[in-house]
Protein backbone atom coordinates (compact mmCIF):
# COMPACT_ATOMS: atom_id res chain seq x y z
CA UNK A 1 0.00 0.00 0.00
CA UNK A 2 1.52 3.08 -1.08
CA UNK A 3 1.56 6.59 1.42
CA UNK A 4 -0.36 9.40 0.02
CA UNK A 5 2.08 12.12 -0.29
CA UNK A 6 1.51 15.26 1.54
CA UNK A 7 0.80 18.16 0.17
CA UNK A 8 2.82 21.65 1.74
CA UNK A 9 1.16 23.71 3.95
CA UNK A 10 -0.24 26.69 1.94
CA UNK A 11 0.33 30.34 3.07
CA UNK A 12 -2.48 30.48 5.32
CA UNK A 13 -2.46 27.87 7.01
CA UNK A 14 1.45 28.72 7.25
CA UNK A 15 1.33 32.11 8.79
CA UNK A 16 -1.16 30.37 10.88
CA UNK A 17 0.70 28.06 12.19
CA UNK A 18 3.14 30.57 13.64
CA UNK A 19 0.26 32.43 15.19
CA UNK A 20 -0.25 35.21 12.43
CA UNK A 21 -4.10 36.28 12.22
CA UNK A 22 -4.33 36.71 8.38
CA UNK A 23 -7.29 39.30 8.92
CA UNK A 24 -4.48 41.67 10.19
CA UNK A 25 -2.17 40.93 7.32
CA UNK A 26 -5.28 41.42 4.60
CA UNK A 27 -5.79 44.89 6.40
CA UNK A 28 -2.37 45.90 5.74
CA UNK A 29 -1.71 45.01 2.56
CA UNK A 30 -5.35 45.18 1.22
CA UNK A 31 -7.32 47.41 3.36
CA UNK A 32 -5.60 50.13 5.05
CA UNK A 33 -3.76 51.11 2.00
CA UNK A 34 -4.76 54.85 0.82
CA UNK A 35 -6.94 53.74 -1.89
CA UNK A 36 -8.85 57.18 -3.10
CA UNK A 37 -5.15 58.64 -2.89
CA UNK A 38 -3.51 55.54 -5.11
CA UNK A 39 -6.60 56.07 -7.64
CA UNK A 40 -5.91 59.57 -8.02
CA UNK A 41 -1.98 59.67 -8.18
CA UNK A 42 -2.71 56.74 -10.76
CA UNK A 43 -5.31 58.65 -12.79
CA UNK A 44 -3.81 62.16 -12.25
CA UNK A 45 -0.45 61.28 -12.93
CA UNK A 46 1.47 64.97 -13.16
CA UNK A 47 -1.68 67.20 -11.89
CA UNK A 48 -1.53 68.56 -8.66
CA UNK A 49 -5.00 68.09 -6.68
CA UNK A 50 -5.56 71.93 -6.82
CA UNK A 51 -5.38 71.32 -10.61
CA UNK A 52 -7.81 68.74 -10.53
CA UNK A 53 -9.94 70.78 -8.38
CA UNK A 54 -10.18 73.55 -10.33
CA UNK A 55 -10.65 71.78 -13.44
CA UNK A 56 -13.90 70.00 -11.81
CA UNK A 57 -15.07 73.45 -10.81
CA UNK A 58 -15.02 74.38 -14.68
CA UNK A 59 -16.70 71.38 -15.67
CA UNK A 60 -19.44 72.20 -12.68
CA UNK A 61 -20.02 75.80 -13.88
CA UNK A 62 -20.71 74.36 -17.90
CA UNK A 63 -22.67 71.99 -16.59
CA UNK A 64 -24.74 74.11 -15.16
CA UNK A 65 -25.23 76.46 -17.80
CA UNK A 66 -25.22 74.14 -20.51
CA UNK A 67 -29.07 73.44 -22.26
CA UNK A 68 -27.90 71.17 -25.20
CA UNK A 69 -26.44 67.89 -23.60
CA UNK A 70 -30.46 67.72 -21.85
CA UNK A 71 -31.69 67.19 -25.67
CA UNK A 72 -29.67 63.84 -25.39
CA UNK A 73 -31.69 61.63 -22.92
CA UNK A 74 -29.46 61.00 -19.70
CA UNK A 75 -26.86 62.49 -21.24
CA UNK A 76 -26.52 65.39 -19.01
CA UNK A 77 -27.44 63.68 -15.81
CA UNK A 78 -24.64 60.50 -16.45
CA UNK A 79 -22.11 63.89 -16.82
CA UNK A 80 -23.32 65.53 -13.79
CA UNK A 81 -22.87 62.00 -11.91
CA UNK A 82 -19.20 61.38 -13.45
CA UNK A 83 -17.68 65.23 -12.34
CA UNK A 84 -19.71 64.99 -8.86
CA UNK A 85 -18.20 61.39 -8.33
CA UNK A 86 -14.84 61.90 -9.34
CA UNK A 87 -14.93 65.59 -7.12
CA UNK A 88 -15.82 63.12 -3.86
CA UNK A 89 -12.85 60.56 -4.67
CA UNK A 90 -10.63 63.76 -5.28
CA UNK A 91 -11.83 65.56 -1.56
CA UNK A 92 -11.35 61.75 -0.11
CA UNK A 93 -7.47 61.59 -1.37
CA UNK A 94 -7.06 65.47 0.04
CA UNK A 95 -7.90 64.31 3.16
CA UNK A 96 -5.80 61.11 3.15
CA UNK A 97 -2.88 63.10 2.03
CA UNK A 98 -3.13 65.79 4.55
CA UNK A 99 -2.74 63.84 8.26
CA UNK A 100 -1.13 66.76 9.41
CA UNK A 101 -1.80 70.22 8.72
CA UNK A 102 0.66 72.62 9.95
CA UNK A 103 0.47 72.42 13.67
CA UNK A 104 -2.77 70.16 14.10
CA UNK A 105 -3.02 66.48 13.13
CA UNK A 106 -6.22 65.84 10.50
CA UNK A 107 -8.39 62.64 11.17
CA UNK A 108 -12.24 61.76 10.03
CA UNK A 109 -14.75 60.31 12.72
CA UNK A 110 -17.90 57.91 12.00
CA UNK A 111 -20.94 59.48 14.03
CA UNK A 112 -23.21 56.72 15.56
CA UNK A 113 -26.40 56.69 14.74
CA UNK A 114 -27.54 54.79 18.19
CA UNK A 115 -26.92 51.66 19.96
CA UNK A 116 -27.78 47.96 19.84
CA UNK A 117 -29.52 45.54 22.38
CA UNK A 118 -26.17 45.47 24.14
CA UNK A 119 -24.93 48.69 24.00
CA UNK A 120 -22.90 48.58 21.38
CA UNK A 121 -21.94 51.56 18.90
CA UNK A 122 -24.41 51.63 15.70
CA UNK A 123 -23.64 53.39 12.17
CA UNK A 124 -26.28 53.06 9.27
CA UNK A 125 -25.18 55.88 6.76
CA UNK A 126 -23.70 57.48 9.66
CA UNK A 127 -22.53 61.53 9.81
CA UNK A 128 -18.73 61.99 9.61
CA UNK A 129 -16.57 64.78 11.29
CA UNK A 130 -13.36 65.92 10.37
CA UNK A 131 -11.96 67.08 13.50
CA UNK A 132 -8.74 68.88 13.34
CA UNK A 133 -6.40 68.70 16.89
CA UNK A 134 -3.64 71.57 17.81
CA UNK A 135 -0.59 68.86 18.45
CA UNK A 136 0.27 71.36 21.61
CA UNK A 137 -2.38 73.20 22.72
CA UNK A 138 -5.25 70.15 21.80
CA UNK A 139 -7.40 73.06 20.66
CA UNK A 140 -10.05 71.39 18.84
CA UNK A 141 -12.03 72.39 15.26
CA UNK A 142 -14.28 70.13 13.57
CA UNK A 143 -16.61 70.93 10.54
CA UNK A 144 -19.59 68.13 10.15
CA UNK A 145 -20.08 65.96 6.55
CA UNK A 146 -23.77 64.63 6.46
CA UNK A 147 -24.53 61.24 5.69
CA UNK A 148 -27.89 59.06 4.31
CA UNK A 149 -28.50 57.57 1.68
CA UNK A 150 -30.76 60.89 0.52
CA UNK A 151 -28.03 63.30 0.23
CA UNK A 152 -27.14 63.82 -3.00
CA UNK A 153 -23.47 63.64 -4.71
CA UNK A 154 -24.00 68.14 -5.06
CA UNK A 155 -24.39 68.03 -1.70
CA UNK A 156 -21.71 66.35 -0.99
CA UNK A 157 -19.65 67.60 -2.72
CA UNK A 158 -20.59 70.98 -1.31
CA UNK A 159 -20.35 69.39 2.57
CA UNK A 160 -16.30 68.69 1.57
CA UNK A 161 -15.92 72.09 0.47
CA UNK A 162 -17.87 73.57 3.79
CA UNK A 163 -16.15 71.86 6.18
CA UNK A 164 -12.79 72.68 4.82
CA UNK A 165 -13.58 76.21 4.80
CA UNK A 166 -15.35 75.95 8.77
CA UNK A 167 -11.51 74.28 9.57
CA UNK A 168 -10.03 77.15 8.36
CA UNK A 169 -7.35 74.99 7.11
CA UNK A 170 -8.12 75.51 3.38
CA UNK A 171 -4.63 77.76 2.47
CA UNK A 172 -2.59 75.19 4.40
CA UNK A 173 -3.84 71.80 3.23
CA UNK A 174 -1.44 70.11 0.89
CA UNK A 175 -2.59 69.95 -3.16
CA UNK A 176 0.06 68.87 -4.78
CA UNK A 177 0.91 66.06 -6.83
CA UNK A 178 0.01 62.53 -5.51
CA UNK A 179 1.80 60.51 -8.14
CA UNK A 180 5.11 61.83 -6.72
CA UNK A 181 4.40 60.69 -3.46
CA UNK A 182 2.54 56.87 -4.06
CA UNK A 183 3.98 55.92 -7.68
CA UNK A 184 6.97 56.29 -9.86
CA UNK A 185 8.22 55.54 -12.88
CA UNK A 186 9.33 52.28 -11.93
CA UNK A 187 7.52 48.93 -11.68
CA UNK A 188 4.94 48.85 -9.65
CA UNK A 189 6.50 46.49 -7.19
CA UNK A 190 9.13 49.78 -6.95
CA UNK A 191 6.14 52.35 -5.84
CA UNK A 192 7.15 54.16 -2.92
CA UNK A 193 3.15 53.44 -2.03
CA UNK A 194 4.70 49.55 -1.07
CA UNK A 195 8.11 50.14 -0.29
CA UNK A 196 7.69 53.18 2.33
CA UNK A 197 3.58 51.96 3.42
CA UNK A 198 2.62 48.07 3.07
CA UNK A 199 6.26 46.08 2.69
CA UNK A 200 7.28 47.54 5.55
CA UNK A 201 4.00 47.46 8.24
CA UNK A 202 3.37 44.01 6.70
CA UNK A 203 7.29 43.16 8.23
CA UNK A 204 7.09 44.84 11.32
CA UNK A 205 3.86 42.79 11.80
CA UNK A 206 4.75 39.53 10.59
CA UNK A 207 8.80 39.70 11.76
CA UNK A 208 8.05 38.90 15.88
CA UNK A 209 6.54 35.44 14.70
CA UNK A 210 10.19 34.25 12.71
CA UNK A 211 13.03 33.86 15.48
CA UNK A 212 16.37 32.73 14.70
CA UNK A 213 19.95 33.83 15.53
CA UNK A 214 21.50 36.58 13.46
CA UNK A 215 24.24 38.18 12.09
CA UNK A 216 25.59 41.18 13.69
CA UNK A 217 25.33 44.08 11.23
CA UNK A 218 26.90 47.68 12.56
CA UNK A 219 24.92 49.48 10.32
CA UNK A 220 21.84 48.05 10.87
CA UNK A 221 21.83 47.67 14.59
CA UNK A 222 24.69 50.22 15.57
CA UNK A 223 28.31 50.56 16.43
CA UNK A 224 27.30 49.70 20.11
CA UNK A 225 24.84 47.00 19.84
CA UNK A 226 25.06 43.04 20.94
CA UNK A 227 24.94 40.65 18.44
CA UNK A 228 22.53 38.82 20.33
CA UNK A 229 19.41 39.74 18.14
CA UNK A 230 16.85 37.46 15.89
CA UNK A 231 17.71 37.24 12.01
CA UNK A 232 16.48 40.40 10.28
CA UNK A 233 15.74 38.91 7.05
CA UNK A 234 14.63 35.07 8.04
CA UNK A 235 14.30 33.16 4.33
CA UNK A 236 11.30 31.85 5.38
CA UNK A 237 9.74 35.23 6.45
CA UNK A 238 10.95 36.73 2.77
CA UNK A 239 9.18 33.67 1.30
CA UNK A 240 5.97 34.31 2.97
CA UNK A 241 5.86 37.71 3.05
CA UNK A 242 6.25 37.49 -1.12
CA UNK A 243 4.00 34.78 -1.47
CA UNK A 244 1.33 37.26 0.19
CA UNK A 245 2.37 40.68 -1.70
CA UNK A 246 1.97 38.06 -4.74
CA UNK A 247 -1.37 36.64 -3.71
CA UNK A 248 -2.78 40.26 -2.87
CA UNK A 249 -1.40 42.32 -5.71
CA UNK A 250 -0.32 40.11 -8.26
CA UNK A 251 -0.21 43.16 -10.91
CA UNK A 252 2.65 44.09 -9.21
CA UNK A 253 4.73 41.25 -7.32
CA UNK A 254 4.05 38.52 -10.21
CA UNK A 255 7.94 38.43 -10.66
CA UNK A 256 9.13 40.05 -7.26
CA UNK A 257 12.12 37.42 -5.77
CA UNK A 258 13.33 37.32 -2.29
CA UNK A 259 16.64 39.52 -3.14
CA UNK A 260 14.17 42.51 -4.68
CA UNK A 261 12.05 42.15 -1.18
CA UNK A 262 15.66 41.85 1.21
CA UNK A 263 16.74 44.98 -0.35
CA UNK A 264 13.42 47.18 0.25
CA UNK A 265 13.61 46.11 3.86
CA UNK A 266 17.78 46.73 3.84
CA UNK A 267 16.83 50.41 3.16
CA UNK A 268 14.03 50.51 5.52
CA UNK A 269 15.59 49.36 8.35
CA UNK A 270 18.43 51.60 7.69
CA UNK A 271 16.86 54.70 7.65
CA UNK A 272 14.33 53.52 10.70
CA UNK A 273 18.04 52.80 13.00
CA UNK A 274 18.85 56.91 11.26
CA UNK A 275 15.48 58.31 12.83
CA UNK A 276 15.37 56.21 16.61
CA UNK A 277 16.96 58.66 18.89
CA UNK A 278 19.91 58.08 19.93
CA UNK A 279 20.79 56.20 23.50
Amino acid sequence: MTSKVQSPPDIFEKIKNRGIDFEVVHRIVQVERPHDTLFSAQWYRGRSISQVLKHLEKWRAFLEKDFILSLSGDLKAKLEGFVLRTELLVWRALIEANHRVGPRDLQVRWIPTGRDENGHKVFIQPDREIVAVHRETKEMRRARLPGGRARSLALQAEDHRRAFQELGLWDQLWKGDLSRIWTSKRKRQGWPLFTRLIIPRLYEFMAPHYTSPGNYSARLDGTNAKAERPSLFQKELLQDMVEILKMEHEYAFQNATLDQLKAVLQRYLAKRKQSAPSQ
